[in-house]
């Protein structure tokens, strides 16, 4: 009985043993996380590009997944408008977007000049309600994608106008995540 007893009381002590080692191998795995984290917030932020996207919900994971895939993750600034380059362009003159493309000038004039940003990229997405609410909800899908292409070579312009150091791509995204390079 008593060799019973010290079986079991060993069994006991090795779980107990087994436990506290993988606490403390848990505890110094974290405490490496937190320096690395800490290493990373403290570094110098030098992001190659300004990322310009639409706010549509549907896109934002398929757009950083994109990025990502160019090589870009974790090395660029993310500014967000409605219509994504639509807002800035402003075709139409919506009184709506009237402030946005002096706004969107100040991002890239801060990306400059605290982040040394070389290249603008500009995401435009079909399905998007902002090109609906400016060009009208009868606009077909071949329509869109032109007007797409309009804002894209107009922005190009626009960037190589006001910031001729910077490099310049266009994209179009479509809903299952495909984007279409266009400049």
């Amino acid at each position: 009985m008593i060799f019973i007893i010290l079986i079991i009381l060993l069994i006991i002590i090795g779980v107990i043993l087994i436990i506290y080692s993988r606490y403390n191998k848990n505890l110094e795995s974290n405490d490496f996380i937190e320096k690395h984290n800490k290493d990373y917030e403290t570094r110098e932020h030098k992001p190659y590009a300004l990322l310009l996207s639409c706010i549509d919900y549907r896109l934002v994971d398929k757009t950083i997944r994109f990025i990502n895939g160019k090589g870009l993750k974790n090395d660029f600034d993310y500014f967000i408008l409605a219509g994504a380059g639509l807002g800035v362009i402003n075709p139409t003159h919506y009184k709506d977007f009237d402030e946005w493309k002096k706004v969107y000038f100040q991002h890239i004039d801060i990306a400059i000049s605290l982040h040394g940003i070389k290249e603008i990229i500009l995401v435009e997405h079909m399905d998007c309600g902002a090109y609906y609410i400016i060009y009208g909800k009868d606009i077909t899908a071949h329509e869109e994608h032109k007007k797409h292409v309009d804002t894209i070579m107009n922005m190009d312009m626009l960037i190589k106008n006001n910031y001729p150091e910077l490099n310049f791509k266009g994209y179009i995204m479509h809903l299952d995540g495909h984007a279409e390079k266009i400049i």
